[in-house]
C-alpha cells in the first residue's frame, strides 16, 4: 500500500503492534512545514498502534532533534535509544551496540556522551504506555478541514 504517513486514515486506531520507520521522519524534517508534518506523523503512529505496541524509528536526528517530537502532547511513549556506528566504521566503541544509551529526564544525551562514529544511526524503540487513546492524532485531513472552515 502507498499512502501519506501524516494521514492513515484508512486504518482504525490502534490496529497495528509494530511501526518501523526508516527514513521517513528524516524525509519530512527537510520538507515545507517541516514540524508540523513530523509532529502529523508521529501521531498518526502513536494513534495505529496498539497500546504496549512498539515504534521503531531509525533515523540521523539525534535526540535533541527528534525526542521533542516523540514527546509531543498526544504521545505517551517510554523511549529505549540505541546508537549504531554506520557500516564500515573503522573506529573503536567504547560500549556494546546492544546496550541501551542513557538520556536524561528531557529526553538528550547525557554531558559529554559523544557517540565515536559521528554519522550514526540514532535507534529509538518507543513502546507506546497504557493511557494513550490514539483519538487525538490529527491526520492531514483534521488540519486540512480545520483550516478550510476558518
Amino acid at each position: 500500500m502507498q499512502m501519506d504517513a501524516r494521514d492513515m486514515s484508512i486504518f482504525s486506531d490502534e490496529s497495528f503492534d509494530c511501526a518501523i520507520d526508516k527514513g521517513t521522519l528524516d524525509s519530512l524534517m527537510c520538507g515545507v512545514g517541516a514540524p508540523l508534518s513530523a509532529a502529523q506523523m508521529v501521531l498518526e503512529v502513536e494513534r495505529l498502534l496498539k497500546p504496549g505496541g512498539i515504534f521503531m524509528l531509525i533515523t540521523y536526528g539525534d535526540p535533541s532533534v527528534r525526542v521533542p517530537h516523540l514527546n509531543q502532547s498526544g504521545c505517551n511513549w517510554k523511549i529505549v535509544l540505541y546508537i549504531l556506528p554506520r557500516p564500515g566504521f573503522k573506529g573503536k566503541t567504547k560500549r556494546s551496540v546492544l546496550d541501551p544509551v542513557p538520556m536524561t529526564e528531557s529526553g538528550v544525551l547525557q554531558d559529554g556522551f559523544v557517540p565515536e562514529d559521528p554519522d550514526s544511526h540514532y535507534i529509538y524503540v518507543c513502546k507506546k504506555l497504557q493511557g494513550s487513546t490514539g483519538t487525538s492524532s490529527p491526520t492531514i485531513h483534521h488540519v486540512d478541514t480545520q483550516d478550510t472552515a476558518e
